[in-house]
């Protein structure tokens, strides 16, 4: 890699802001598919380059230095601006598009499908949309196959080197439980778990967190569809 100490750069405030956001530097370079040494550098090169410390690296969480706080404003303006600048660029340069092969989880296409492909519409008004819906992992295989353009799945580790990830939303875990059944542990212990198949992506997340807690649990069902899993717990079938 290029020595670009003294200079301040695009990736350097993305990877500022990132620590700043995340409050870790590990955390900072999963979100950005780096190592976490190479992270660490870019914040060290950037520190040099300001000439003031940014980061307060013996804090627990990490926190911002006074000097930190102040860049950090300057540094989300000019972070939004690349980010128009991007898009502005990429719209003009699939203006001329004229057809899109979109694949979507299925856990959106009643929100988030409908309101994505009515934008898209609008921005690309020549443009012919196929879309596939589908699970994250079968999804990933047709983009591999280059039988998908752009996909929206969920997370699926470390970015192979043909990808380019952005990252969209965030959800939490939660439990769904029947109304009335309580949401303590020992109340969910007196209901079967439908587990999310672990083929699936989503859930071998939950499995392995379940794992990591030393959390045991009985399941009767193992489904792959997310809709169905739902009706089973608002029949009073088990929890999720």
């Amino acid at each position: 890699m290029a020595d670009t100490g003294g200079r301040v750069t695009l990736w350097g405030i993305e990877v500022f802001l990132a620590i700043a956001e995340e409050r870790s530097i590990s955390v900072a370079a999963r979100r950005l598919g780096a190592s976490p040494s190479a992270v660490s550098q870019q914040l060290s090169n950037l520190e040099a380059a300001l000439g003031a410390g940014l980061v307060d690296r013996s804090a627990r969480p990490f926190g911002l230095t006074p000097a930190g706080e102040l860049f950090s404003r300057r540094a989300q303006v000019i972070r939004d601006e690349a980010e128009l600048a991007r898009a502005e660029l990429a719209r003009a340069e699939l203006a001329p598009l004229t057809r899109l092969r979109l694949g979507m989880i299925e856990d959106f296409d009643a929100d988030v499908t409908p309101r994505l492909l009515t934008q898209m519409a609008d921005a690309f008004n020549a443009t012919r949309f196929l879309l596939e819906t589908g699970p994250s992992h079968r999804l990933t295989d047709q983009l591999d196959a280059r039988a998908l353009d752009v996909i929206v799945a969920a997370e699926i580790g470390a970015p192979a080197a043909w990808m380019e990830v952005h990252p969209l939303i965030e959800e939490p875990f939660v439990a769904a439980v029947p109304r009335g059944a309580g949401g303590t542990l020992d109340a969910l212990r007196a209901l079967p778990l439908i587990q999310y198949t672990p083929r699936h992506i989503m859930g071998r997340q939950i499995a392995e967190h379940l794992a990591r807690q030393e959390i045991t649990l009985a399941h009767r069902f193992e489904l792959d569809s997310y809709h169905a899993i739902m009706a089973m717990v608002a029949a009073g079938a088990g929890w999720t």
